[in-house]
């Protein structure tokens, strides 16, 4: 019933979008969760559904609702309605206006149109092929589990007199994820070795609020795993520990693939 996604993964740099930008592709790729998807490879959970954003993640952030619009980002009239938020006011709407450490992709605004292009393109697309998984999931086991694979710098791991953080798990403090099958895939990490926080920093973004309705027999989990486990998050490079990480997911991944849902009361 096991559903793992990767909306933030996606490397396919549009060559139109590489000659607007006034960015390097380096400095994009920093809001890259760069090779999360081969650390949550296929082989490792062959009875698992995947569904991957191939688009990348400056270009436009599946994991944010299509009306997080920053409408100063373009000229022109916005006929998508627009839903404010800290993280559109910081620059990470749908459409992002910044990448990592504040910079803009943009030196200009951009054509109101642009919008609804950029969303039919992506956006959609990505959540209907996600909704097509869980309920193929759903249809052939009677319950999914959506698993929404993230990675977060490796400075968000830190925690002062405690433990480093390897992995968070959010459910949006089990609204979208009955706190059972929580707990297993907390196990499933932690019997690895790894360290596993519960919804703080992180308790889940749009597609889990989205796509979870454990009332309805359709969980969802957002794992968030610490980059500096894995990659140097600077040249946005695998270092040696990747091989090793790979390995533990591998495991975790055939734990979490026997999760059975909890008997409903």
């Amino acid at each position: 019933p096991v559903v793992f996604a990767f909306a933030h993964s996606g490397r396919n740099y549009p060559d139109h979008f590489l000659r607007r930008t006034q960015l390097d592709l380096l400095t994009l790729r920093s809001s890259e969760d760069a090779y999360v998807d081969q650390l949550f490879e296929r082989q490792f959970c062959p009875t698992a559904q995947f569904v991957h954003a191939l688009f990348p993640r400056a270009w436009l952030d599946a994991n944010r609702h299509p009306q997080a619009i920053d409408p100063d980002m373009f000229h022109g009239q916005i006929h998508a309605a627009q839903q404010n938020s800290p993280q559109v006011r910081a620059g990470f709407g749908v459409i992002p206006k910044t990448v990592a450490h504040g910079r803009n992709i943009f030196s200009r605004r951009l054509d109101a149109n642009e919008i609804e292009a950029r969303l039919q393109n992506t956006h959609t697309p990505y959540h209907r092929a996600l909704e097509t998984a869980l309920q193929a999931a759903q249809a052939k086991f009677g319950w999914a589990l959506l698993v929404d694979c993230h990675s977060m710098p490796g400075v968000c791991a830190l925690r002062p007199e405690q433990e480093k953080i390897d992995i968070v798990l959010g459910d949006r403090h089990e609204s979208t994820c009955h706190l059972q099958i929580s707990q297993d895939i907390n196990q499933a990490f932690s019997q690895q070795g790894l360290v596993v926080a519960h919804n703080a920093p992180y308790a889940g973004g749009y597609s889990i609020i989205r796509h979870g309705q454990p009332q309805a027999r359709v969980h969802a989990i957002q794992v968030e795993i610490s980059r500096a486990l894995y990659m140097d998050e600077v040249q946005v490079r695998k270092h040696d520990g990747f091989a090793g990480l790979q390995q533990r997911i591998s495991k975790a991944m055939q734990m979490i693939g026997k999760i059975t849902e909890p008997c409903r009361g």
